[in-house]
């Protein structure tokens, strides 16, 4: 099976919906569950990796200010 077409591309940075910054490592499958999750790391602590699923990567979350994506992608012009 091949990576799903909106996993991040690896070493794009995205910003978090509390305002940090991290960098895409790459997405990876589960094990037992063989769902996809994405492998990026924290730029304010990049000796750590962390991972999340896919979906929730790309999912809305509710703020006070309303509904805003979890992971915003960042661009090269920002």
């Amino acid at each position: 099976m091949t990576t799903p077409n909106s996993a991040p591309a690896p070493g794009t940075l995205w910003r978090h919906y509390k305002g940090g910054l991290y960098l895409a490592e790459g997405v990876g499958r589960h094990s037992e569950t063989e769902g996809w999750h994405v492998i990026y790391r924290s730029l304010k602590a990049p000796q750590t990796l962390w991972l999340r699923p896919l979906e929730m990567w790309h999912e809305m979350v509710v703020t006070t200010e309303g509904s805003v994506p979890r992971f915003q992608a960042i661009s090269s012009d920002d």
